[in-house]
């Protein structure tokens, strides 16, 4: 009776044992893909670290287009290839028009001009609009470097 009895206890204790194991390789993939994402996500969001992005002069250009000139400030931190630029409405702040200028600023301190077009409706006079101007850099969309406010 009693090897009866230690063998239920044994087979009990493995049993625990096991049950722990899983348990522990469930939490450890889901630890594991949180902290692999958190990770990415740093690297990536370290690339726009210290970038400097100005809008010098926005402005409607036509009826339907805005031109932007914008400078890349005094940082060394690779080339942009690209800005996506937003025009928002300065009342309601909904996206009026938005596009990609395909460029590469490399140095610093370099200057450049951009004509958005393709806006839907005409701008209207006196209205208030915000220009704003975000960077691609290495394959990350940074946040908006700079916006700047203009009447139509």
């Amino acid at each position: 009776m009693k090897t009866k009895k230690a063998q239920s206890e044994i087979i009990t204790t493995v049993l625990i044992i096991l049950l722990v194991l899983a348990a522990v390789v469930i939490v450890w993939q889901v630890v594991q893909g949180t902290v692999k994402k958190g990770g990415e996500a740093i690297t990536a969001g370290s690339a726009c670290i210290g970038l400097s992005l100005n809008i010098d002069t926005a402005a409607n250009n036509t009826a339907t287009s805005v031109k932007i000139r914008y400078t890349r400030g005094a940082d060394n931190l690779g080339a942009i290839s690209s800005v996506k630029i937003l025009v928002v409405d300065s009342i309601t702040g909904a996206t009026y028009c938005s596009g990609s200028d395909l460029i590469n600023l490399a140095g610093s301190l370099e200057q450049k001009e951009a004509i958005l077009t393709g806006c839907p409706t005409a701008f209207v006079k006196g209205i208030k609009y915000i220009a704003k101007i975000a960077p691609l850099m290495e394959k990350n969309q940074c946040d908006v470097a700079d916006s700047m406010e203009f009447t139509a």
